[in-house]
């Protein structure tokens, strides 16, 4: 679930735009509470339309700051009548760089409550091997600038390959971001990475453009 802001005058705005102006002025959990409220909200529409999703919500370090902000999550899945197994929430590396002891304990109780948890953007941070084996997450997410230049970069293989055996290790599924072509995504399938996206699949649509988009899919 990726938020987009469409400006009656300025057009569409990049998040890379609003969200530090959001992070800045204490609106990250206004704006994560409301796009989990419209994820949710539209898990529910495409439920009654026959249509099985799980959805990925991003979460920012100043959520894991909040000291409420994982009951906050817990409750309004409650209330939602969401399955929780259909849910999983991105932390990138930096987020739980910034202050690991708060981030792991927040994360683990989300964890114990069946949620599914994912590194974003692996690779860009700077987290280390021994954080990243103390993470209670389920997936890594190797970011895109390892990812676009596969087919013509022998130091981003290695990176991605080792990456893949390392994350297969340590029981985390992998999805690989800025898959563009084809031969990237059978050498990332041939090498057992379990899912991935990118613009050779779709690029970013609004959701009834996805509704639309999964049934000439399916067809």
């Amino acid at each position: 679930a990726l938020v987009r802001w469409q400006h009656p005058l300025r057009g569409m705005i990049s998040p890379d735009t609003f969200i530090p102006i959001a992070e800045k002025t204490g609106q990250m959990n206004a704006l994560t509470q409301w796009v989990m409220r419209e994820a949710i909200s539209q898990y529910h529409s495409w439920q009654a339309q026959g249509i099985e999703l799980n959805i990925a919500i991003n979460i920012s370090a100043e959520n894991l700051k909040d000291e409420f902000f994982c009951q906050w999550v817990l409750d309004i899945i409650a209330d939602q009548n969401m399955p929780i197994e259909a849910i999983t929430l991105e932390i990138t590396e930096d987020a739980v760089v910034a202050n690991p002891t708060t981030a792991i304990r927040q994360l683990s109780v989300l964890r114990q409550y069946g949620l599914k948890l994912s590194i974003d953007d692996y690779g860009t941070g700077y987290s280390s091997l021994g954080q990243l084996k103390q993470l209670p997450v389920d997936e890594l997410k190797i970011d895109r600038s390892f990812v676009q230049q596969l087919m013509i970069s022998g130091d981003d293989r290695i990176i991605v390959n080792s990456t893949l055996q390392l994350a297969h290790s340590l029981g985390l599924s992998v999805v690989a971001e800025g898959v563009e072509d084809q031969a990237t995504l059978g050498w990332l399938r041939d090498r057992g990475c379990e899912m991935a996206q990118g613009f050779y699949l779709s690029r970013p649509i609004e959701a009834s453009a996805l509704t639309e988009w999964l049934t000439q899919y399916k067809a």
